[in-house]
């Protein structure tokens, strides 16, 4: 049954498809940065005569090419009311396009989304498949790793066929578990070449599951296992897991965990509108980077020095440094706009310590310290 469901799906997908763009998006997309733009009346009738299977993609670059004028670009939009139902797509056609279109015509898009098309039923269609699909793999998911003993080759096969954004995390961790980690990498390739739209969050967790295969891979190329790593192992492991909050750095934890002791919560992340300054260079919003520190060595043994240069901000702030639990064991203040402070570490336990530069509740800077005697 899951192999029918499947088919059917595929086959409405299929359809569907094609009928978007005439099936070939960049080709549509073409034609309008070309030929088509010497002719309005005739890129109005290509486009009519496509719609109401327009993709949003081929609606915006016809406006912000300015290809139409407004009144006809309101009657192609009109014509495809799935493709416009988005209030950034709106947004775009009130402010960023060459020739914006006024509020009356703007109300007259979100009108036209009351409308029922073959389009929007064959949209419903699909999810109401892809949902009944979903739930057939997800059944079949829970019965493959309920058993006793693990057939890898059969869980392998059923992840594969469903190859969602989650499936392809575990196949590259069940290729970890076998030392393959070539095949890891692969298997996230195969998720970044597919033709799903990632988020910002989505591509970084990605970009941090390489890091953890990478960690993983050097452990074996050591001829150690998660099972007895030596110190500087745990260290390396250790400051992944405090790095973020995605899948990798959640197995990172638990291995740390289960089998070191090391128990790590998930990381807080300063308030996006108080964060100035990081020591990974981020800086999330608009606000000025006002804040540069430098902690030398880093991993430290014997003694780090903090070193901060804060021209662009002229009040008093606070250095406070925590350990693996939370908890403040350093305050030291910070009276000048730049400076050197030396913090002896010799009789500190081992381990990773987060550190904020603070000016009342404004975080100015927060960065780690990896303490390794």
């Amino acid at each position: 049954e899951l192999a029918s469901i499947t088919l059917d799906y595929a086959n409405l997908r299929y359809n569907y498809n094609q009928l978007i763009d005439a099936g070939n998006t960049p080709e549509m997309l073409q034609l309008i940065q070309g030929e088509w733009s010497d002719d309005v009346w005739k890129l109005r009738n290509e486009l009519i005569a496509k719609s109401p299977y327009l993709s949003q993609d081929v609606l915006l670059t016809v406006a912000m090419e300015n290809l139409l004028p407004p009144a006809l670009l309101l009657e192609v939009c009109l014509a495809n009311p799935d493709a416009t139902k988005s209030e950034e797509f709106l947004d775009k056609l009130r402010y960023e396009i060459p020739n914006p279109l006024p509020e009356y015509m703007i109300n007259l898009i979100k009108s036209s989304w009351d409308e029922k098309t073959l389009r929007t039923e064959m949209e419903e269609e699909l999810s109401a498949f892809k949902t009944y699909r979903d739930e057939y793999h997800n059944y079949k998911t829970e019965l493959l790793l309920s058993d006793t003993v693990y057939n890898y080759t059969n869980i392998i096969n059923h992840l594969e066929s469903r190859g969602s954004y989650s499936d392809y995390f575990s196949l590259a961790e069940i290729a970890i578990s076998q030392n393959n980690f070539t095949q890891a990498d692969i298997y996230l390739d195969i998720l970044e070449n597919s033709t799903e739209k990632f988020t910002e969050e989505e591509i970084l967790e990605i970009a941090s599951f390489r890091e953890y295969i990478s960690i993983r891979e050097s452990i074996a190329l050591n001829n150690k296992t998660i099972y007895n790593l030596d110190s500087a192992q745990i260290a390396t492991l250790e400051i992944y897991a405090y790095s973020n909050n995605y899948r990798g750095a959640v197995l990172a934890r638990n291995i740390l965990c289960a089998l070191y002791d090391i128990c790590i919560d998930d990381i807080p992340a300063p308030p996006r509108s108080l964060r100035v300054g990081s020591n990974e260079g981020n800086n999330h919003n608009n606000i000025p980077f006002i804040a540069s520190v430098k902690v030398m060595p880093n991993p430290a043994s014997e003694y780090a020095a903090f070193i901060w240069d804060m021209k662009s901000f002229d009040k008093s702030s606070v250095l406070y440094i925590y350990d693996q639990n939370g908890k403040i064991i350093v305050t030291h203040p910070i009276l000048t706009q730049q400076g050197e402070w030396v913090w002896n570490v010799k009789n500190i336990p081992d381990g990773v310590y987060v550190y904020t530069f603070k000016s009342d509740q404004l975080v100015l800077f927060s960065g780690k310290l990896m303490i390794n005697k």
